[in-house]
C-alpha cells in the first residue's frame, strides 16, 4: 500500500499547495461555524455590529474565517455580542496556558 507521500509524488501534487488549500478549507469551516452561531442566536450581522460598536462590513470580515488577522479584543467582543465568551489557549506539550 502506498503512503500519502508516495501518492502525492506519483500524482505530481505540490505539498505546499495542498497545505494552502487545506488552510482555506479550515477557514471556510470556521466562517460557517461563526455564521451559524450568530444565526442560532437569531442575530443579523447588523445586530452584532451594533452590539460591538463596529460596522456590518467589519462583522462580515470577522465571519470570513480568517481570524489570524483579527485582534483578540475584536474576537472577544464578537463572542460577547453573541452572548458567549472567548478563550485563547497555548498548548505546549502537556501544559496549557490560558491567555484570555
Amino acid at each position: 500500500m502506498d503512503t500519502l507521500d508516495d501518492f502525492i509524488a506519483r500524482r505530481g501534487f505540490d505539498r505546499e499547495e495542498i497545505h494552502r488549500e487545506a488552510l482555506k478549507l479550515i477557514a471556510e469551516c470556521r466562517a460557517y461555524e461563526l455564521q451559524e452561531a450568530r444565526k442560532a442566536e437569531h442575530l443579523t450581522q447588523t445586530d452584532v455590529a451594533e452590539r460591538m460598536g463596529i460596522s456590518q462590513a467589519r462583522v462580515s470580515e470577522v465571519e470570513s474565517g480568517d481570524i489570524g488577522s483579527l485582534k483578540v479584543s475584536t474576537l472577544m467582543r464578537y463572542a460577547e455580542a453573541l452572548g458567549g465568551t472567548f478563550e485563547a489557549l497555548i498548548q505546549i506539550g502537556d501544559k496549557t496556558i490560558r491567555l484570555a
